[in-house]
């Protein structure tokens, strides 16, 4: 009975099962050697195993059945020694010196990993035996989910309804994890991983928790909010329960706003944390704390996470990859610069956060990246419709004036090329073909016949801008004189007699405005914004007149958006109006320019927009719209298109199907 077979039971073994219970010699396994080569490389197969099918089996006539029982009883001896073999390879405390093998693990759809939720939605046990992840199922509550490291059962940990930011205790029994019980009302809570004791509830009634750390001497400590300055700080509380006692302030001479992700060093003498500046996750870097003075020594920009390995490394993802900088424990100083190590991993947090554990035996997990990603239109938080487009890298989708067609950027291994959609036809065409780093399309109204973008062709350490005819033949022709500098067309007034643009010196970002004549000839550009000390990004005109501009500047040490008047003959003296508060980025204005979309750290946000009789009395205030962690940001580029329905076009992830697990990856 094939069918009673352990479903867990890898692919290749029930592949040689069959091979030795065939019924013809010339077709059976002839020697042991070739069952050891099978068995060794299961060790490298995904942990998911289809389940095998009695279609798929050749069932012999009775009259062979006693001939072959010898044969079965071998072969389930050797099913049992693959299997025993399988489990002590992941399951031994030492292990080999220089043998790295990598491993997939394939979650299962009915639980998947929460990657946008989640924040920080994998940890591994400091002993490396078991692996714990934020998952959600239909009902759309995260709940805590275990796994074997050496097994293939994944179980939901009861009690964890809501939960997030898991993290281990020192012993591996235990799991902290944070909980959204209600609306605005947070817990800091513990669990037994072996699920014998109930949850027990910490740190009672905080509005949001940012991380938790599990020290050697029964210490958590964790980043939550300051109810009397609207700030996150670090606290520590036993790990028994009582009144938590804050670690860390606020310093708002240097511009910081949070305190995040704590970990805990070994002896507890020193903690790492991210420092944010911003709400956007613009501006942050990681501090090293030491309790005993309370000194602060900033190590590393632009990353919100990092980890302590036992090889005496820090551990961080930058640019997808992980690196790793040498680090003195008892001295507690960095010894050395980071050095990139093997492997692409999945970020977050606009590349500032990475998802990954290390094990003190010397596992490592982590998300590999997306391979692909979706358009769709959103409605609402709950609203998603697919867009009738194969699945791709996409990068900042634009509607084309009529909305008929839809421009994008689409990445592969070669580059990046614009690419047309018909939505009549449910067909695409490439547009640009000469050079392999063409990006960010941008319709030139009224008509929208021909589309604006930029390219690295013709042109030697820059980015210039290009214009092309749609739908008809034309070459692609430069808007600019060439230069070395980066150029990103952002929007045209409504009229086409202006192109907003973005430029990028060694320092800042920049807006210009860029006229065209009546013989549609492009003129002498002018600078819009060029604030010397920060940097302003992200112009959108109105597209119901030419009167004003959203744009994004992190004037004040964080982005925030705003609207500036428009008058050509006096460019740079117009009325400027702060739209978002808290920080904003990637602004987009509806069609008819009643409103201003934008996004906040999590959500999409809505602002209602009358500049008629006065347009101070006529901002309203933000709104927020719904969640939007599972879609593409750009960053410094809408990554976004709003139609007249008031539908969104949005690039969505691939959610993540697997966790890669590397063994013994110290040696690496």
């Amino acid at each position: 009975d094939w069918q009673a077979l352990p479903k867990s039971t890898p692919i290749n073994i029930q592949v040689l099962v069959r091979r030795c219970l065939e019924k013809e010699p010339q077709r059976r396994l002839q020697h042991i050697g070739d069952a050891i080569i099978e068995i060794h490389e299961t060790l490298n197969l995904p942990a998911f195993v289809p389940p095998v099918t009695v279609s798929s089996v050749a069932v012999a006539r009775p009259a062979n059945q006693r001939r072959m029982i010898p044969v079965a009883v071998a072969c389930l001896v050797l099913t049992a020694f693959a299997s025993s073999l399988i489990t002590w390879t992941l399951n031994r405390e030492q292990l080999l010196p220089g043998n790295v093998s990598r491993v997939s693990i394939q979650l299962p759809s009915a639980n998947r990993l929460d990657f946008w939720g989640g924040h920080r939605p994998l940890v591994l046990s400091p002993d490396g035996k078991q692996l714990v992840y934020v998952g959600k199922g239909n009902s759309g509550k995260t709940h805590l989910f275990v796994r074997s490291m050496n097994g293939f059962e994944v179980k939901p940990i009861s009690g964890t309804e809501g939960a997030y930011l898991p993290f281990f205790s020192p012993n591996s029994q235990w799991v902290g994890f944070f909980a959204d019980d209600k609306p605005g009302e947070c817990k800091l809570k513990k669990v037994s991983v072996s699920g014998d004791k109930p949850v027990t509830t910490l740190v009672d009634k905080k509005e949001r928790f940012f991380g938790g750390s599990w020290g050697d001497d029964n210490t958590i400590v964790f980043s939550s909010d300051d109810p009397t300055e609207g700030t996150m700080n670090l606290f520590q509380v036993s790990a028994n329960g009582g009144n938590p006692e804050p670690i860390t302030t606020i310093d708002s001479t240097k511009s910081e706003i949070n305190h995040v992700f704590p970990q805990i060093l070994p002896g507890g003498k020193a903690i790492l944390f991210g420092v944010m500046s911003d709400m956007t996750f613009n501006k942050c870097h990681i501090e090293l704390l030491l309790l005993e003075t309370g000194k602060r020594e900033k190590l590393f920009e632009d990353i919100l996470n990092i980890k302590y390995s036992p090889t005496g490394h820090l551990v961080f993802g930058r640019d997808g990859k992980l690196r790793a900088a040498p680090f003195d424990l008892k001295k507690l100083k960095m010894t050395g610069p980071d050095v990139q190590m093997p492997g692409n991993i999945r970020m977050g947090f606009r590349g500032r956060f990475t998802p990954f554990s290390i094990a003190g035996n010397g596992t490592l997990i982590y998300i590999p990246p997306a391979e692909t990603c979706t358009l769709v239109w959103v409605a609402d938080q709950n609203n998603l419709e697919p867009f009738a487009a194969i699945p791709d890298l996409y990068l900042c989708p634009r509607l084309s004036p009529d909305e008929e067609q839809v421009a994008v950027t689409v990445i592969d291994g070669k580059g990046s090329q614009i690419w047309i959609y018909d939505r009549n036809r449910n067909s695409r065409s490439q547009l640009t073909i000469e050079g392999d780093n063409n990006v960010l399309p941008c319709w030139v109204p009224p008509e929208g016949e021909r589309l604006a973008f930029s390219s690295g062709r013709r042109v030697k350490g820059g980015r210039q801008l290009f214009w092309q005819p749609v739908g008809r033949s034309g070459e692609a022709e430069s808007l600019l004189q060439p230069s070395k500098n980066v150029h990103y067309p952002v929007s045209w007034s409504p009229n086409g007699r202006f192109l907003a643009y973005t430029e990028s010196t060694l320092d800042t970002w920049n807006i210009w405005i860029l006229p065209m004549g009546n013989d549609g000839k492009p003129g002498e550009p002018r600078p819009f914004l060029c604030d010397e000390g920060s940097n302003e990004v992200s112009p959108m005109f109105r597209p119901t007149d030419d009167r004003w501009i959203a744009y994004v500047s992190n004037k004040t040490r964080q982005e925030e958006v705003y609207i500036r008047e428009f008058q050509w003959d006096n460019i740079s003296g117009g009325l400027e109006i702060p739209i978002s508060s808290g920080g904003g980025t990637e602004p987009v204005w509806s069609r008819d320019g009643s409103k201003l979309f934008y996004r906040s750290s999590k959500e999409m946000m809505e602002v209602t927009i009358d500049p008629e009789p006065d347009i101070k009395s006529g901002v309203g205030a933000p709104q927020p719209l719904f969640k939007d962690n599972s879609y593409e940001r750009g960053g410094d580029l809408p990554d976004y298109d709003v139609a007249s329905d008031g539908r969104f076009l949005m690039v969505q992830e691939s959610a993540p199907t697997r966790i890669e697990v590397v063994v013994n990856w110290f040696e690496e």
